[in-house]
């Protein structure tokens, strides 16, 4: 991997484009010799004329082609020509032109010269018959099955098609004459048909067979010549989603690359939402109401390490919606699936290469409504290479801490060296213009001898800057209900300004041997760089009773942080049918690093004291145990990974699958911590009273703190707390897999069993093994034996499918899965987040939590295109994981901790429509997808094992799952103009009361309230080559809010009032209250 230094993200990408650019000379040399003039027979045009000008059919060919024509005077009169052609060969487009104006064409080079016909008028009209077509099926010729996505090309040209969900196909729009056919697909021999006669009006019926593909690969021949200038880009659209739906033998929910196209969604925390039964906690994913905790992410096939340095989730901010091709959703387990998912694997496919050569061009900026234009607070320590996300090096304080003399021998020495640290930050204000995105996609494809390799190198750069307010009310069970105070309550409100850098790189590089071997080799890279600044007013409730709204000033506390988080995942892969046998194999490898440089913490009093009106105290403890704060964190995370699948089909009936994988994580992190201190002469109070200190930070703790003449001499200690570890987890997994058809296909049974063997290790700072949790008990110590490091787990997994008609059917399925701790759960370091206002620590005695999953689903496909679904879902799991949380003054600490069991219940709703079954002639512009779930989940609300930190227990009731969302709705209409080509959509989603968080029984728990957003979304096609794109996101702008479950019910009632008659000033209603922002987008796109 690359190494740690201030460019080594661009490092990482230059040595991608040298690869890259390799693979373009390699194949241009080969190819440059033979470059000419195409064909008009290689060339392939796209038109709808009806009674128009022949001048302007011409200009249309021109815009389409590298072509020009030349035309004489008179050839401007002619009128009334009428032409229809889709993708069809410009040689008979001109024959065609030419028979109805008469006039003569001819090449020459890059020219079509055009001349009047000897002796005759040119025509305006000439009476031409109608196109016909071809229709038929593919069957297995041996068993007779249907071959669902077979291919079907009408040879000379570029017209073809696939077969549908019942092996049938259809090319319409075929001018009469005569034909040769080649049907082909994956695992069978071609066939050709010649001499298919095409007649007018009329649709000519073909019935292919096809027979399993030879063993000996010398009898494969490839012929994969096409104009790669003309040739389409093909992505995952929804017919090719739901085929793979309905094809695979496991339950699958999914979004195509022509759903994300017509949305605003910026990234994949958008995109993923609108999947059943997911939603998003920021940019976390939970499916059917689990944490993201349950979630385990693939992108290529390589799983994704955790993002975050305190849980384990990935941010799945972290990749642009224009590199999605598809997302897979499976929700239950199976012999090749992984065994560490409670909720779900989602399995993210960027775009691949294709047989195209396109340049791809995309640029977009966003308007937030509320702060675009206006001023928002940053650090002072700003860097000039911020904007590329590459301000990390310059911030870094640490370096020049490592070698600092001993106070106690060198004082003045010490004190000198620390004059020359760099300053703290200090906020100060700066221009927030328009959000900004750009994108490059380059695909290419070459033809050497037999062999086809095609290329996509894609580019994209995000810039984002953003204001949010987010309000909390935390208070004890002393509650005054006189209308005055709440003895113990805490009020603030946190400003948190981010400016947010993505960088991300793509490469994907495909061999294709022939049809029965392919080879590949993808390669992701992304930076996401975020400056976060945070200003939070703070009321405490005690004696004397304010609040926020007062008017006098408050208690201040500030954060900055700089975070740079870098993903890499690079992999080979194959897949190669020999037969009936099947092989497919990757080898990859994944790097994570989150690296702090500084993160500095600030907190001042208000003194509202006459003596010191105006003034907020700056305190110097004389411990690190509180006080001022700079810190800098790294996480490392080093991934590899393989697998092998094979696939034995015995016969029509009978499928084996068999398989293993290995994948080696190991994770480090290490901080380091330092305090601002004094050390104390005659007693003096370590205090400093400055107005606004936030605004001159640079200087209250610059050069002049450290002075050896103070009466309290101000220092800048390491804190020594273990905050350093590294995780070692090592998976050997295999499985075994066997489908049995039955009834004549009408059932179809799917089981097996797969066999995981874990090593999974924690290791100190000094790389000591952690074994085992010493807990103090009394005056005894208590020693608690950590689970593993060696464990082995057997997963059975059975499915059965009822195919109830050739387009319905349904499921059922039951299956085991794991819930693995994350490596910084068990550590006992210290994270602060400032974005979210949290501490998080970590639990040594977590245990891996088990499930029991069962599905039963109905699935009906009116088309090949249509889909509509009804299932259930029940879970059980057994020692479940989640955060127990506790408030404090300066923020809320979370720690992962394992309850006894729960379990969920549910029922989800899918469906993709046309309207065109209204008896409306414009019905069929419309169509809807959308879903619908519900979820019910109970957990026993007692510890299993909660470690020494936690010191009280909650309250002895049952209640729901954290992250649960009970009811979710998302439901996406679209209209598309068909003269037009205008392309309208609204997204809308909605989630209901979701439990947030959990813990000390003194505060309640916290549930959020409902919330819904709608996007608005316009595109319009212009020309050939361009696309404009318009919105607006999240219309509604509504806050989020919550409130605190204190009588723990799950049920909000702020009328019901107290026992005395009384309601209290701060009622539960208002616990929390976070802004959303609304977005106008503006965006355009090329293709050349």
């Amino acid at each position: 991997m690359c190494k740690n230094t201030k460019n080594y993200f661009l490092q990482c990408v230059l040595r991608l484009l040298i690869v890259t650019a390799t693979g373009y000379l390699i194949p241009g040399t080969l190819i440059a010799n033979n470059a000419r003039s195409q064909s008009l027979r290689e060339i392939t045009v796209t038109l709808d004329f009806t009674n128009d000008k022949l001048t302007n059919i011409f200009w249309e060919i021109e815009e389409q082609t590298s072509l020009q024509f030349s035309w004489p005077e008179e050839i401007e009169s002619v009128k009334g020509i009428s032409i229809t052609a889709k993708a069809k060969r410009l040689d008979l487009v001109m024959d065609e032109l030419s028979e109805k104006a008469s006039f003569s064409y001819k090449q020459v080079k890059t020219t079509i010269a055009i001349s009047k016909n000897s002796g005759q008028n040119i025509k305006e009209e000439k009476t031409v018959q109608p196109p016909g077509g071809i229709k038929g099926s593919v069957k297995d010729a041996e068993t007779g099955e249907v071959l669902v996505g077979a291919s079907i090309a009408l040879e000379g040209t570029t017209a073809g098609t696939i077969t549908n969900m019942s092996g049938n196909f259809t090319l319409s729009g075929i001018p009469p004459g005569t034909y040769t056919i080649e049907v082909s697909f994956i695992g069978y021999q071609k066939r050709r048909f010649e001499k298919v006669k095409v007649t007018s009006g009329e649709m000519s019926l073909i019935d292919v067979k096809l027979s399993p593909a030879s063993e000996d690969l010398d009898e494969v021949k490839v012929t994969g010549r096409v104009n790669v200038k003309t040739a389409p880009i093909r992505n995952t659209d929804e017919f090719s989603l739901l085929s793979t739906i309905r094809a695979s033998d496991l339950m699958v929910a999914g979004i195509s690359s022509e759903q994300i196209a017509k949305s605003l969604d910026r990234d994949a925390s958008d995109v993923v939402k609108r999947a059943p039964g997911v939603s998003m906690q920021n940019k976390f994913v939970l499916i059917r109401g689990m944490a993201p905790r349950y979630i385990k992410t693939y992108i290529n096939g390589m799983q994704m390490p955790s993002s975050e340095s305190f849980q384990r989730a990935f941010a799945f901010d972290l990749i642009p919606s224009g590199v999605i091709d598809a997302i897979e959703i499976y929700r239950t387990p199976a012999p090749e699936l992984p065994g560490g998912f409670g909720g779900g694997i989602i399995k993210v496919s960027t775009k691949k290469s294709q047989v195209a050569r396109r340049f791809q061009f995309n640029i977009s900026g966003d308007y937030d409504t509320e702060t675009g234009f206006t001023d928002l607070y940053t650090g002072s320590n700003d860097a000039s290479d911020d904007w590329m996300g590459m301000g990390a090096d310059d911030r870094e304080f640490i370096p020049q801490l490592k070698d600092l003399p001993s106070y106690n021998l060198y004082p003045a020495e010490r004190l000198e060296q620390l004059k020359t640290m760099m300053p703290a930050n200090r906020l100060e204000k700066s221009k927030h213009n328009l959000n900004r995105s750009f994108g490059f996609n380059y695909y290419d494809s070459w033809l050497i001898g037999n062999v086809r390799i095609n290329n996509l190198t894609s580019l994209n750069y995000t810039y984002k800057r953003e204001l949010n307010t987010r309000y909390r009310f935390y208070y004890s069970n002393l509650i005054d209900y006189d209308h005055d105070r709440i003895d113990g309550g805490i009020e603030r409100l946190d400003s948190i300004s981010t400016e947010k850098v993505r960088l991300n790189a793509l490469q994907s590089l495909h061999v294709e041997i022939n049809d029965n071997h392919r080879l590949g080799f993808d390669f992701f890279a992304n930076r996401n760089a975020t400056d976060a600044s945070s200003i939070a007013p703070r009321a405490t409730y005690g004696s004397a009773a304010y609040r926020l709204s007062d008017s006098i000033p408050k208690d201040i506390q500030l954060g900055f942080t700089y975070k740079v988080n870098d993903l890499y995942s690079g992999q080979f892969s194959g897949s190669h049918q020999l037969g009936k046998h099947s092989i497919d194999w990757n080898y990859g490898r994944s790097y994570f690093k989150s690296f702090v440089p500084d993160q500095e913490i600030f907190d001042f009093q208000y003194m509202d004291y006459p003596s010191h009106q105006g003034l907020y105290q700056v305190r110097f403890p004389s411990t690190q145990s509180g006080g001022n704060s700079r810190s800098s964190y790294t996480i490392e995370e080093k991934g590899e990974h393989a697998s092998l699948n094979y696939v034995f089909e015995l016969n029509t009936n009978s499928t084996l699958k068999a398989g293993g994988a290995y994948t080696d994580q190991v994770r480090t992190s290490s901080s380091s911590d330092y305090y601002w201190i004094s050390h104390l002469n005659d007693g003096a109070q370590p205090y400093m009273h400055v107005p606004s200190p936030w605004l001159n930070l640079d200087e209250l703790f610059g050069p002049d703190l450290y002075n050896t003449e103070d009466e309290a001499v101000k220092d800048f200690v390491y804190d020594a707390t273990d905050n350093n570890y590294r995780y070692e987890n090592r998976i050997w997994a295999g499985y075994l897999g066997w489908k049995q058809s039955l009834f004549k296909k009408k059932i179809d049974i799917y089981g097996g069993v797969r066999y995981e063997y874990e090593f999974a290790q924690l290791y100190d700072k000094n790389g000591d093994a952690v074994t085992e949790e010493r807990t103090p008990m009394g005056n005894e110590i208590i020693v608690l034996d950590l689970e593993g490091p060696y464990l082995n787990y057997w997963l059975p997994s059975l499915y059965a499918t009822w195919n109830i008609a050739e387009n319905q059917r349904l499921r059922a399925g039951y299956g085991k899965t794991l819930d693995r701790a994350f490596a910084r759960e068990r550590s006992l370091d210290l994270y602060v987040s400032v974005e979210e206002g949290k501490i998080y620590t970590g639990n040594k005695v977590l245990r891996n939590a088990s499930l029991d999953n069962a599905d039963l689903r109905w699935e009906f496909y009116p088309s090949e295109s249509e889909f509509l679904a009804a299932g259930l879902f029940y879970k059980h799991i057994k020692n479940p994981i989640e955060n127990f949380e506790w408030e404090s003054e300066r923020a809320t600490y979370a720690l992962a901790v394992n309850y006894k069991k729960a379990d969920l219940y549910g029922a989800e709703i899918e469906i993709r429509k046309n309207f065109g079954f209204i008896p409306v002639t414009w019905s069929d512009r419309f169509s809807l997808i959308a879903n619908i779930s519900y979820t019910y989940t109970e957990i026993e609300n007692s510890f299993f094992s909660k470690g020494s930190l936690v010191w009280t227990d909650p309250k002895e009731s049952n209640r729901p799952l954290t992250g649960t969302t009970p009811f979710l709705v998302n439901a996406n209409l679209y209209y598309t103009d068909p003269k037009y080509k205008t392309q309208l959509s609204l997204n809308y989603n909605y989630t209901s009361q979701t439990l947030l968080a959990t813990g000390d029984t003194e505060f309640g728990y916290l549930y959020q309230d409902a919330y819904d957003l709608m996007d608005i979304t316009i595109i319009q096609p212009m020309g050939k080559n361009f696309t404009l794109k318009t919105g607006v996101k999240n219309l509604f702008k509504k806050d989020i809010t919550g409130w605190r479950d204190r009588d723990f019910d799950g049920k909000k009632r702020p009328d019901v009032l107290s026992n005395n008659g009384q309601k209290p000033v701060y009622d539960i209603e208002n616990a929390m209250r976070d802004n959303t922002i609304r977005l106008i987008y503006l965006g355009i796109s090329a293709t050349f």
